[in-house]
């Protein structure tokens, strides 16, 4: 009894905080787990929904713009509307602002096929309908030089809340992005900690200016009060060690998190066969939240 209840202490003391997934294996179906059952969850989203009229059709995707102050220039986004969104006027969505890497704009989280996935997802009732937000970054400076994270704090989430039907409480929303875009996230998810619930990052390359503060910063966020963190990283990447760094200070502390280390290079390739994986976290408390 003594060994087993020593396996059980470490298993629930170790698993949440570092957890590697090897490739080809598929996170396990969230939603399901979550709800408590395909019957019952499919159940519920058709009694939200009315799945037979539009849950099943395909989302929107629309390029969009809004005049910024801060750029004193239009800002360009993409955005993700979920299927049913026109027809249920009055059903309000979380948000997900996914974030771009370098050298590319707001297009390539939809050129790695992101509208298809959430299509899929959503249509498979395996998560909730959400509306993703792809702002472009037109430079390449540290945070302290660009405008980037003021803009998208104090003008655009504020735009999207104003303009579309979101939910704007902290726990319906969530920040990700890959290669420079997760480097963003970070930064942005732990300086304004209070309005993500999650944090996502994939393939992370930490900001220079922003590596002596992150340990200040996770120490400035009140016990329990952190956002879910997520860390990916392939076995190829460049950046792999330091993205090791930031887990470590995440597990040091016992702030929640999930680590994944795939086989892959910091490349558009690795980030569109984990796309479905992304989704299926950034979403996977959102079902639950709706039926509390």
């Amino acid at each position: 009894m003594r060994f087993l209840s020593a396996i059980f202490l470490i298993t629930i003391l170790v698993y949440p905080l570092y957890w590697t997934i090897q490739p080809g294996l598929a996170l396990p179906d969230l939603g399901y787990l979550l709800v408590g059952g395909q019957e019952q969850r499919s159940k519920k989203l058709s009694d939200l929904f009315n799945i037979g009229e539009c849950l099943e059709q395909e989302g929107t995707l629309l390029d969009s713009s809004m005049e910024s102050k801060v750029y004193r220039a239009p800002v360009k986004f993409s955005l993700y509307l979920p299927p049913c969104y026109e027809q249920k006027s009055s059903t309000r969505y979380p948000v997900l602002y996914l974030l771009h890497g370098q050298t590319y704009d707001n297009h390539q989280w939809v050129r790695l096929g992101l509208p298809e996935v959430a299509d899929t997802l959503i249509n498979t009732h395996k998560i909730y309908p959400m509306i993703i937000v792809m702002p472009n970054d037109p430079d390449w400076r540290q945070p302290d030089e660009s405008p980037f994270g003021r803009m998208l704090i104090n003008e655009l989430i504020p735009y999207i809340d104003q303009t579309y039907s979101t939910l704007s409480e902290r726990k319906y929303r969530a920040i990700g992005g890959l290669s420079r875009g997760a480097s963003w996230a970070l930064h942005l998810g732990l300086t304004e900690w209070q309005l993500f619930s999650r944090v996502g990052t994939h393939s992370l390359p930490v900001f220079a200016d922003d590596s002596l503060f992150i340990p200040k910063w996770l120490d400035s966020i009140p016990r329990g009060a952190h956002p879910q963190v997520y860390i990916d990283m392939g076995n190829q990447d460049p950046e792999l060690n330091l993205a090791r760094t930031v887990e470590g200070m995440l597990a040091i502390r016992r702030i929640p998190h999930e680590w994944h280390m795939f086989i892959g290079a910091h490349e558009e390739a690795y980030w569109s066969r984990h796309l479905q994986n992304y989704l299926l976290w950034y979403a996977c408390e959102w079902a639950v939240l709706y039926y509390n």
